[in-house]
């Protein structure tokens, strides 16, 4: 499965200049949709002057992916899509870039409104500092107070550190795994302890 994405560190803008028109390119991270347009609100305020706001954002992964791009009143299918087009192929999700255009007095034409807002968009994705994010699976560890030794070292081993720990009759622990490894680290759990201790997921990976 994957379990890991590329992604934007940080906000960053970028600007160019085509045929007198400005175009500033802004990438910001967001973690869902909500917050993507949030975030296209914010720049729709900080550029209320400009001539047009257009935009794309990709959230999530494979199956999961949700995505939304708008011309924003220039001609259908000039803006909103070769910038979604440009995100596509930095091979990147979780974010959303907006392209901001100060109308120069030279009209670009269609074919040249698309390359201006793909260049745009692909201009402050290349400056962009990428990160990669992993994905995690927390889980819930209980075992017996005589089985300690041996759920300490299997969390040690994959350098793991439990988030929460709860003592009483027995132990109950709570801890993250890169999502990839959980089942593989859960069937180790069973077989190292010989069934003794028990390990359970807790919600969807995130």
């Amino acid at each position: 499965m994957i379990d890991s994405y590329l992604t934007i560190a940080t906000n960053h803008s970028e600007e160019i200049k085509i045929e007198k028109s400005r175009f500033i390119g802004t990438a910001v991270p967001c973690g869902n949709r909500e917050e993507a347009e949030a975030r296209y609100a914010d720049l729709r305020k900080q550029y209320y002057d400009a001539t047009h706001n257009c935009f794309a954002f990709r959230i999530g992964l494979e199956n999961d992916v949700e995505f939304r791009y708008s011309d924003d009143g220039e001609p259908s299918g000039t803006a909103g899509r070769p910038i979604f087009d440009a995100i596509d192929s930095h091979t990147l999700t979780n974010l959303i870039v907006v392209v901001t255009r100060y109308f120069g007095g030279v009209k670009l034409g269609t074919g040249g409104l698309l390359r201006a807002y793909k260049e745009a968009a692909d201009t402050v994705l290349r400056n962009a500092r990428k990160v990669e994010r992993l994905i995690m699976q927390r889980f819930r560890i209980e075992h017996d107070h005589e089985h300690t030794a041996i759920v300490m070292r299997m969390l040690s081993e994959r350098n793991l550190k439990p988030l929460a720990t709860e003592y009483g009759a027995g132990v109950t622990l709570e801890s993250e795994i890169r999502a990839g490894q959980f089942q593989l680290f859960a069937d180790e759990v069973i077989e190292r302890s010989h069934g003794k201790v028990s390990i359970n997921a807790i919600g969807e990976p995130r």
